[in-house]
């Protein structure tokens, strides 16, 4: 509502409540043993997370606490009580998603911890995933280890999509990193700077200065202040010897990044970083790794074989990469409901129009239309291509997908939701226009469902 100001402190350990209109403390919440390191309201308004060095997150209810089932006043509310979930390691940020359904954790051991916390004080783990070696670099072992420059990297902030299905971190590593939110793989690194005068821009250590002392650049060997030379100072190997005047070390910029946050519609974020103020895109056009792609044996056989393991998603995309309707056409039917938007996401730029007219054929023609539908809906939703367009002027199509929900005897609520497509991609645009033609066929079908619907609910009503 924005009427409350939380604010954690490291000194006393507290999470302090302030009233915005008039400056005051409202409340005191007590529990943590450790400095605060982070904390989030729920988008609810009424839920406060707050994590510390403890390794405990907590939550409170800071509107509607109880104790012993009594409501508690105004002048106790929640002081102390809350719902403690222990980590195995210190709490660095906390980050929600905009309609509240997941939250994200980061600790300093560089794992990320999603839950679901579609009830805010119960929140339940969805999955946890390492971020060590992508903050250093890598996970080849020649370029991340005790030899590399970026061994100590590692992320300290987080923020989540609006739609709750994108994960980024980034913090004292050059790099920030995109994550799908319940599968955990990457799905894109940006480097945040490319100045090599930057610490922690060059991955590997430059051996030439290397010395039994350690880098040649960062031993002062000058004799040039008259004070040190009177006092004739030893200094230490490797050491960096204060100025006498000032007393300050000499210090280099490190490529570091101190927030990330989306914007509402989700295709881009912005990150403050020692370079500055940087915006980042998810629609400008970015290379994709594809595994299926460096290998040789992808053959027909090879998917069938895919399948009969229940990996839906690459079976998908092997058949994509073969061109092969009848595989791929098998392929979608036998995936499940929860692994399609994963498959959608996955899919190769290069094949994901040959994705569009395969959904549209199906649509069209398939007996399983609520499959089809689905797919049709996980397209506009879950992809990671540019459909919206990257500027507000985009073409518009009047593509419509549908929604589905399922009723008593398998009757089917369809909605018509218009889909923006944009005039920049030549390829994706008639591909859009073939699925909005295989949508069109079926808007009787929404009709009877709608009927269909209405009697069921009248016949319920009958019987009573």
């Amino acid at each position: 509502s924005g009427e409350v100001l939380a604010v954690g402190t490291s000194r006393h350990s507290r999470v302090i409540l302030f009233s915005v209109q008039t400056g005051r403390v409202i409340d005191e919440l007590q529990g943590h043993e450790g400095p605060v390191t982070c904390i989030a309201f729920h988008p609810n308004g009424t839920t406060l997370v707050s994590g510390s060095l403890d390794k405990a997150l907590i939550v409170w209810d800071i509107f509607g606490g109880s104790s012993g089932g009594v409501e508690a006043s105004a002048g106790d509310r929640m002081i102390g009580e809350g719902e403690v979930v222990q980590q195995t390691s210190e709490i660095l940020s906390v980050a929600f998603s905009h309609n509240g359904r997941r939250m994200a954790i980061l600790t300093m051991s560089g794992e990320i911890t999603v839950f679901d916390t579609v009830i805010p004080n119960q929140p339940q783990v969805i999955i946890s995933f390492g971020t060590k070696f992508d903050a250093s670099g890598g996970w080849s072992t020649k370029n991340v280890g005790p030899n590399s420059a970026n061994t100590n990297a590692r992320f300290t902030t987080v923020s989540f999509s609006p739609q709750g299905d994108k994960v980024v971190a980034g913090g004292e590593s050059k790099w920030i990193v995109l994550y799908h939110a319940t599968q955990g793989y990457v799905m894109k690194k940006w480097p945040v700077t490319t100045n090599l005068d930057v610490e922690g821009a060059e991955e590997q250590f430059k051996w030439r200065v290397q010395s039994e002392a350690g880098n040649v650049n960062d031993i002062d060997v000058s004799n040039d202040d008259i004070h040190l030379r009177n006092r004739n100072l030893i200094e230490m190997p490797g050491s960096k010897a204060r100025h006498f005047a000032t007393g300050k070390r000499k210090t280099e910029l490190t490529a570091r990044t101190m927030h990330i946050g989306f914007a509402a519609h989700g295709r881009d974020f912005v990150a403050a970083t020692t370079d500055g103020l940087i915006v980042f895109s998810l629609d400008v056009h970015r290379p994709k790794f594809v595994p299926l792609q460096l290998q040789k044996d992808l053959t027909a056989q090879t998917i069938r074989e895919l399948l009969g393991q229940k990996q839906h998603v690459q079976a998908i995309i092997g058949s994509l990469m073969l061109q092969d309707p009848i595989l791929g056409i098998e392929s979608l039917r036998l995936c499940p409901d929860d692994a399609i938007p994963v498959a959608v996401s996955a899919c190769p730029t290069n094949a994901f129009v040959t994705l569009i007219h395969w959904v549209a054929s199906e649509v069209e023609s398939s007996p399983f239309i609520q499959k089809a539908l689905l797919w049709a809906q996980a397209i506009t939703l879950f992809s990671n291509e540019p459909l919206f367009g990257s500027t507000g002027g985009a073409l518009v199509n009047n593509v419509h997908r549908f929604e589905i929900t399922a009723e008593a005897n398998k009757t089917e609520n369809v909605k018509p939701l218009a889909l923006a497509g944009t005039a920049e991609d030549s390829s994706i645009t008639p591909a859009l226009k073939v699925l909005h033609r295989a949508l069109q066929r079926h808007t009787a079908l929404k009709t009877l469902a709608h009927e269909n619907l209405f009697t069921l609910k009248y016949l319920k009503a009958q019987s009573r």
